[in-house]
């Protein structure tokens, strides 16, 4: 059956259980990092304990451990033992099914493992981009956890925000390219045979113009640290592990002669170790480059003397009897050797630190490995600074243990920070009222104060904007009502907003919803559920879903983080895939009203049914030109058994630029057990042009 989708939202009342408000917000949000108050008023520390055998020693009491600041004993007033469970080893011999549009939630969320996956692109060399890539994509394949939450982004600028969609993070990896600039030694060559000059005099010491780019570039890349962990202050009680891939920072700022940029970056450098000190995060340094980087810069160095073209800033060449110029100012291989120090003294201070490590390019795959287990179990601590230090001033943090024969592995200290004058925190979601939905929304990861599930996908076309249906489902268990006059009474917001990477909201969507029900409904709603819709109006591109829901009766707030990818109408596209069903239809959802609503029923965020149930499957389908393909349904069990196979034409579109197409299946006829359907379109000539499947149980 073929539907043609109605581009039309409005609020509705919804039998006489719901009375819900819609708001529908467009606004650009100016700053994506939330702001607190600067001071330190309770620091936590993770640390980390292991045996002679290299294993964690996990049966440690409070007692156990003795907490110095500055030399001076303090009381840890706050401590726990964080042990989360392994990532469960994957099995290569059968592939998984997989689901294009699996519902989003929060459940499990606050025991998964938290990475920000940094990639230094102006710290690496174009050539050992690929080695990169695959070490990033080895760590999102085969390290994580089902639970775990990681960021990816690059230094330049781009940022994918948390999700545990593997395969985004794949994508934007995907995408790396190195763009370091040559080394310092390399640039003083070129700089001290374009001048003319001798060598061997500080007079007469040039300083390439590739240096003040270097120190911009040093000093944006401290800044972009900073802000990463600054992002992460809110989140509570988590060790958080930032992953550095770089070859270093490269600018030596402990020497001040030409080099302007050397204060700022000492002061940057003090204030990322404070910022990771307040946010609890650990800082751990992948090293792709290792020497080979100096044995690269070698061979630049001797095809100079002989007249071979060297690349640079400014695409110099080495002129008959620079070496001799070179050497006389003392350039060449231990320049090249302290320019490589240099970035990995950088790379080392960060990380240890920070209570991190520094991995180099011989063991970095072992070293994945180590940070995932640092950050699944170790101790947490917490106690009140005393000490008063001059803002910038590193205070040492030392944590010992009452045991013999055991390693102790913990950060080593935070600086003084000056106090800042208090600050609203920023927010995603400006267009929520409740204060509480406001706090959610401003968190980098999910809020797990009540369970929700959410499924989006594009659904529609109204001009040049793609109509987005969200449904949002909650458990009710946690919900206060207030009971009186045979009734109960509770108030719900739910806000719904789509945010594009740069941080600016593209459109949102806030429902009140004032419940008033019979005091015996009590258990049916508890059975189904609070579940409620909005529809968003995007473009086409790449957007973060933020959905959070604030229920008032027990003051609690939950949230959910989602990737959205809507593509622009082509021909033969399946740009949307969603699940409804006849028994969820007669369960209320505020704000979908069937007569101007894009889904002839609203979609569900459960994936298992009864088998007296009936699925009705929606495909968005998009044809602007009007071509010739076929459209295939397929079928099968979790183990590869076809179920089912229904091959059409597909329709004509009369010059609409989407159509809904649907499918009916009645589980009756199922085994209990997982299933997967996939809808394909295929071109005459049998070539695949677009494929969507999703995932369901029957029970």
């Amino acid at each position: 059956m073929y539907h043609r989708p109605r581009c039309s939202f409005s609020a509705s009342v919804l039998g006489l259980f719901f009375l819900a408000a819609i708001a529908r917000g467009q606004e650009a949000v100016q700053d994506r990092i939330p702001r607190f108050r600067g001071g330190v008023r309770l620091l936590l520390v993770d640390v980390i304990v292991t045996g002679e055998d290299g294993r964690f020693v996990s049966d440690l009491n409070v007692e156990d451990f003795e907490l110095y600041e500055s030399g001076e004993p303090r009381d840890i007033t706050a401590f726990s033992l964080i042990e989360l469970p392994e990532p469960p080893r994957r099995s290569e011999s059968v592939a998984p099914l997989s689901e294009d549009y699996a519902v989003a939630t929060n459940d499990g969320t606050a025991s998964g493992r938290l990475f920000v996956l940094v990639l230094d692109d102006l710290h690496v060399d174009a050539r050992r981009s690929g080695r990169v890539r695959e070490l990033a994509r080895g760590f999102l394949e085969r390290s994580l956890g089902p639970h775990d939450l990681v960021s990816v982004s690059f230094t330049s600028g781009l940022y994918r925000p948390f999700t545990m969609n593997r395969a985004a993070l794949v994508a934007t990896v995907n995408r790396f390219m190195g763009r370091m600039l040559r080394s310092s030694t390399l640039e003083r060559l070129d700089a001290q045979s374009q001048s003319g000059l001798p060598g061997g005099s500080i007079e007469n010491y040039v300083t390439p113009p590739a240096e003040r780019e270097r120190g911009r570039r040093n000093l944006d890349t401290l800044k972009f640290l900073g802000a990463q962990c600054a992002f992460l202050e809110t989140v509570r009680g988590r060790r958080k592990a930032l992953v550095w891939i770089s070859e270093g920072l490269d600018y030596d700022a402990e020497n001040f002669n030409g080099r302007p940029y050397s204060e700022s970056i000492r002061r940057e450098l003090v204030s990322v170790l404070d910022r990771a000190a307040r946010a609890n995060v650990a800082i751990y340094a992948l090293n792709p480059g290792g020497l080979s980087s100096v044995a690269d810069d070698l061979i630049q160095i001797a095809s100079g003397p002989a007249g071979v073209p060297t690349v640079g800033v400014n695409d110099s060449v080495y002129a008959p009897g620079a070496a001799f110029a070179a050497e006389d100012a003392m350039l060449g291989t231990a320049s090249l050797l302290s320019d490589r120090a240099t970035a990995l003294r950088s790379l080392r201070r960060l990380s240890e630190l920070t209570g991190g490590m520094t991995l180099t390019n011989n063991d970095l795959e072992a070293g994945l490995d180590r940070i995932v287990s640092d950050t699944s179990r170790y101790y947490l601590l917490g106690f009140s600074p005393e000490t008063e230090g001059e803002p910038g001033e590193l205070q040492r943090i030392e944590v010992r243990v009452k045991r013999d024969g055991v390693d102790v592995r913990t950060r080593h200290g935070y600086s003084a920070a000056p106090e800042a004058s208090p600050k609203t925190a920023s927010v995603w979601g400006s267009t929520a009222s409740a204060p509480e939905l406001q706090e959610a929304l401003a968190q980098p990861v999910p809020v797990t104060g009540l369970a929700l599930r959410v499924a989006a996908a594009p659904m529609g076309q109204d001009g040049e904007t793609a109509l987005v249906p969200v449904v949002v489902s909650s458990d009710v268990t946690a919900f206060h009502f207030d009971e009186r006059d045979g009734k109960i009474y509770d108030n719900v917001e739910v806000w719904i907003g789509a945010f594009r990477y740069n941080g600016e909201l593209a459109d949102s969507v806030t429902s009140r919803v004032a419940l008033a029900l019979p005091a015996g409904s009590r258990k049916q709603l508890t059975r189904d559920g609070f579940r409620a819709m909005g529809e968003l109006r995007l473009e086409p591109g790449s957007y973060q879903l933020r959905v959070a829901l604030y229920e008032s009766g027990a003051d609690r707030t939950g949230s959910v983080l989602a990737d959205l990818e809507v593509p622009a109408p082509k021909a033969g596209l399946l740009r949307g895939m969603a699940l409804s069903s006849m028994m969820e239809s007669r369960i209320p959802v505020a704000g979908y009203n069937r007569a101007d609503a894009v889904l002839p029923m609203p979609p569900v965020t459960t994936r298992t049914f009864d088998r007296a149930d009936e699925l009705i499957l929606y495909v968005e389908l998009t044809n602007p030109d009007e071509k010739d393909f076929n459209l295939v349904m397929d079928m099968r069990t979790v183990d590869g058994r076809p179920v089912m196979h229904v091959e059409d034409k597909a329709p004509s579109s009369a010059g609409e630029p989407v159509l809904l197409v649907s499918r009916r299946i009645a589980l009756s006829d199922l085994e209990s057990g997982e299933y997967q359907v996939a809808f394909r379109a295929i071109d005459l000539d049998g070539d695949e042009l677009a494929v969507r499947q999703i995932l369901f149980r029957v029970r």
